[in-house]
């Protein structure tokens, strides 16, 4: 687990960081947590409603268990969960732009560092891995089983934007130290913002003519 807490008018930032790639499709996270000291736990709320509320800024790629994890955390404690979801690097300098937020859960580690070196963390853990993985139609009809399956002539690639969302960025990094990155670029034709994109673009990608 990696703690840390960023501070902004006051307010403790927790993060948590994922690190994610995608090459077509792809999934993976590393996550952490933040906190500039032992976090105490919230006094669970019996009867009665608070008006007090967390905002999350966090990676598109978990919207499903952090939206689950924001209704149980509402239900016992009574603090209402408000998400931003967006890529990491949009969200980090979102929160410099506007200094207001209470958890920045991001797609890399090196987005934890990046805040650090702004200032706003204090003491990190590392909570999590997720693995990178390739993602191809049902019955792998161009038969990928590497990565530099990719680089094949007719393959259609869809990557995250290295410069919005840390699925593109360790896309990127990982195709580069397999020195494959220049010929996996003349197949993408496409990069999204957001993990999340990934699928849709490739969705409609198939029904691209060769």
């Amino acid at each position: 687990m990696i703690k840390i807490k960023m501070k902004m008018e006051g307010r403790n930032i927790v993060a948590l960081a994922l690190i994610a790639i995608a090459v077509i499709v792809c999934v993976s996270a590393a996550a952490f947590y933040v906190v500039h000291e032992t976090p105490q736990t919230p006094t669970p709320v019996h009867g009665g409603e608070s008006n007090k509320m967390l905002m999350v800024y966090s990676g598109a790629g978990m919207r499903k268990p952090m939206d689950e994890i924001g209704t149980l955390f509402e239900q016992k404690y009574g603090i209402s969960v408000n998400y931003n979801y967006g890529g990491s690097n949009t969200l980090l300098s979102q929160i410099e732009l506007t200094q207001q937020g209470d958890v920045y859960m991001p797609g890399a580690t090196m987005y934890i560092e990046r805040a650090r070196d702004k200032g706003f963390v204090d003491y990190e853990q590392l909570v999590a891995y997720h693995i990178p993985v390739i993602a191809v139609p049902e019955g792998n009809p161009a038969n990928i089983t590497c990565l530099k399956d990719l680089t094949k002539p007719g393959v259609k690639v869809v990557l995250g934007d290295a410069k919005a969302a840390a699925c593109g960025k360790i896309a990127n990094k990982i195709l580069e130290k397999n020195g494959i990155l220049d010929a996996i670029d003349a197949n993408v034709i496409a990069r999204t913002g957001t993990v999340n994109e990934l699928v849709p673009i490739s969705a409609w990608a198939r029904q691209m003519p060769q």
